[in-house]
């Protein structure tokens, strides 16, 4: 038996203990409550951060100057360390990838040139195959230019506005009946031209075929081993021989 007075001391101290319970509880949900909003917040100030040093990465970035292609540094088309435009050209980078060279072809050839045609091309002594791969529409100082592309140059050291010696290979044939190219071709017109028998030259028609820089096809009218005149032959005066000094 216990007094009513203890008994009632008792209960307000479990109703007290219980309260303070409670608000412990509570006080633990707010502090937790606290911690996640915090840490919430840090996160964000973290993330906010590195998007600004993204940023930088990137405008840090865009200084570099990152060629299109793989090659050797060219020319320079501005000074260091100057003012430019957005869009302007900096510098030249030469491809090494895919060489090319660049012909002066006369106008008089140029309706006999095609893409890929063959090129003998002859660098350092050393002679090279290529082959046409663009040809510019327009004529200039009587001239068509051709870019030419090499088809082996792995073991050349070509340098930009390097020249060499190129001839374009309009046609090929075999077995061909050729002599030097002179200026019978046009002064003969083509149908006629002087064999040289026994100290003279004798006059005979002839039908030439391809005509190239240096060689002329005979299709009729010689044969191999003859000697012909090839300069020009308006000497002659359309005699059908001549005596030769």
């Amino acid at each position: 038996m216990i007094r009513r007075l203890d008994f009632d001391i008792a209960k307000d101290n479990l109703t007290k203990a219980e309260l303070e319970f409670d608000h412990a509880k509570r006080k633990v949900e707010l502090a937790r409550d606290k911690l996640a909003f915090e840490q919430s917040s840090r996160a964000q100030n973290i993330h906010r951060q590195q998007l600004v040093v993204n940023e930088l990465e990137r405008k840090v970035a865009a200084l570099n100057i990152t060629a299109p292609v793989t090659g050797q540094l060219g020319n320079w088309l501005v000074e260091q360390q100057s003012h430019v435009l957005p869009g302007q050209a900096l510098l030249t980078v030469i491809d090494l990838s895919q060489y090319e060279a660049e012909l002066a072809v006369p106008e008089s050839y140029a309706r006999d040139l095609l893409a890929n045609q063959q090129v003998e091309i002859v660098i350092a002594n050393q002679q090279l195959n290529g082959v046409i791969s663009h040809i510019a529409p327009e004529v200039r100082n009587n001239q068509v230019s051709a870019r030419v592309r090499f088809e082996q140059a792995d073991t050349l050291a070509l340098r930009q506005s390097q020249r060499l010696t190129a001839r374009v290979i309009l046609e090929h044939k075999t077995n061909v009946l050729k002599i030097a190219r002179g200026d019978f071709v046009s002064s003969g017109g083509g149908r006629q031209a002087y064999q040289v028998l026994d100290n003279q030259a004798v006059r005979k028609n002839v039908e030439l075929g391809a005509l190239s820089v240096q060689w002329v096809e005979i299709l009729s009218g010689a044969a191999e081993g003859e000697q012909w005149v090839i300069s020009n032959l308006n000497d002659f005066q359309d005699q059908s021989r001549v005596n030769l000094n």
